[in-house]
């Protein structure tokens, strides 16, 4: 079971490079969510614009944040990701996770829609800042990223549910209330 997996990754202290996969509305993000929360506590996530300028043009880019990690949705790039993205992480990679004294995590967003070069790139950038960051990738396509990229990540997949794996859950959730229905 994939919460499982989670949480042997909260017990053992240490968070691997990761791509989590599945099709669309198979709750990839809800599960990240309750990962970082279980694996930090409570916290805020702010929204903070960052200006680009790309031939004569000013973007703004939002990028999500905490103390503990940075979320990018590629989608919110254009097609300057290559140029965008390293700058992005450079900026939040050169400090190590005030908090905890451990690496930031970076939460990549849509990664089935980042060419190839900007992967290989992406991949030195991992492969360099290792001490001071980690990469969580969210996909609906895993064969859409490099091999080199998911040798160096944990994969895992998550299914969509069986009617009734979503109904066993929705009577757990009922049971669980004060005034069930």
């Amino acid at each position: 079971d994939e919460s499982h997996m989670f949480q042997k990754i909260i017990e053992k202290d240490t968070t691997p490079n990761m791509i989590i996969y599945g099709i669309e509305n198979t709750g990839k993000n809800t599960l990240l969510q309750a990962f970082m929360h279980d694996k930090y506590g409570k916290f805020n996530t702010l929204c903070s614009k960052r200006e680009f300028k790309i031939n004569s043009k000013n973007l703004e880019i939002p990028i999500y944040h905490s103390p503990y990690h940075v979320e990018i949705d590629i989608n919110s790039l254009f097609s300057h990701t290559r140029i965008i993205l390293p700058s992005i992480i450079k900026e939040f990679s050169q400090t190590k996770n005030v908090m905890t004294h451990k690496y930031k995590i970076f939460i990549i967003h849509h990664m089935e829609n980042m060419d190839s070069h900007t992967q290989h790139m992406l991949r030195r950038i991992m492969e360099k800042d290792i001490n001071n960051c980690r990469f969580i990738f969210i996909t609906q396509k895993l064969n859409k990223i490099t091999q080199l990229i998911q040798s160096r990540c944990f994969c895992i997949n998550i299914p969509l549910l069986t009617k009734p794996q979503q109904y066993n859950i929705l009577t757990n959730i009922n049971k669980q209330l004060d005034d069930p229905i």
